[in-house]
């Protein structure tokens, strides 16, 4: 017997493909709503074939009123709140993808959604991975304290330092007090915790060859690293822990808590137009830079013709 039905928006990147084998193994059904913007009527069909979809949608307010939860995986987070509405409207959990926006009017609605009772959570599927799990329980059994913190991985700058910010929160836990860019292709950004401590990401160009996620953890007792190339377990520790969690209206991370990534980005955005100073998290405002997520997505669709 199903566990309920997913409602999943839009098939354009990879991930949909990657998920829905690991969704339904998990024992739900998954539907598809999907844009047309990447893939034509005969080829979203096709997919759905391919991968045992219980049903496509036409219309978006028709699977929210229908579904038990829904996934958000446009690839233009520009499109993340509209795609929301129609789930919240019906009183619908939500899941959405990194990034969940690109803008603090985004991030604030977002949180204003889930004062008002509305069931939001997702992000990067790094904050779940039972790899920075098993590291942070072994730093605390041997009572090491982390001092800094090096990660990296190839990709397109945001869309993935997204992956990198969110790792090392699973890590180091919230509280990012500042950030600045230190350099662009490769993009590299330092974070400063409140509780002291510092971590550097590298976005590597995807033309200067694959780098995997990895992190170098720096502790009073010595070096630790870590690697995370096992894309299909990162992705079952996602599904597995929030879905479950969403149906059950919980959040396995608080949203306040996932935000700080994109807004810790957010800051980074507002040190590159400003010489690269240390950015406060709490200078962000509306008139803070924003992340164009339409502009992505043009050049997301040229990387992948």
């Amino acid at each position: 017997m199903s566990k309920g039905i997913v409602g999943l928006v839009d098939i354009e990147t990879s991930h949909p493909g990657s998920w829905i084998p690991i969704i339904r193994e998990l024992g739900y059904e998954v539907t598809v709503f999907d844009s047309g913007r990447r893939y034509s009527s005969a080829q979203i069909e096709s997919f759905a074939q391919e991968h045992g979809v219980l049903k496509v949608y036409t219309n978006l307010e028709e699977m929210a009123a229908e579904v038990d939860l829904g996934i958000i995986a446009t690839a233009n987070w520009d499109l993340h709140l509209q795609q929301c509405r129609p789930f919240i409207a019906q009183g619908r959990p939500v899941l959405i993808d990194k990034p969940l926006v690109g803008s603090y009017d985004h991030l604030e609605q977002l949180l204003k959604w889930h004062e008002e009772g509305a069931i939001i959570g997702g992000g990067s599927s790094l904050r779940y991975s039972s790899q920075i799990s098993a590291l942070k329980a072994e730093l605390e059994e041997k009572e090491a304290e982390v001092l800094s913190v090096y990660a990296v991985c190839s990709g397109m700058g945001y869309y993935y330092a997204v992956h990198l910010v969110s790792m090392l929160q699973a890590l180091l836990g919230s509280g990012i007090a500042r950030v600045r860019e230190l350099g662009t292709c490769p993009w590299r950004v330092e974070l400063f915790w409140n509780a002291g401590q510092s971590a550097v990401v590298e976005v590597v160009c995807p033309d200067k060859g694959y780098v995997p996620f990895e992190a170098a953890v720096v502790t009073n007792k010595g070096m630790h690293r870590v690697v995370i190339d096992n894309i299909p377990r990162l992705y079952r520790d996602f599904l597995s822990t929030v879905i479950p969690a969403l149906l059950d209206k919980a959040l396995p991370v608080p949203l306040e808590e996932l935000v700080e990534v994109e807004r810790a980005l957010l800051g980074v955005l507002l040190s590159h137009e400003e010489a690269g100073r240390w950015v406060k998290l709490k200078e962000l405002t509306a008139a803070s830079p924003v992340y164009d997520g339409t502009e992505f997505f043009e050049n997301y669709l040229r990387s992948v013709r």
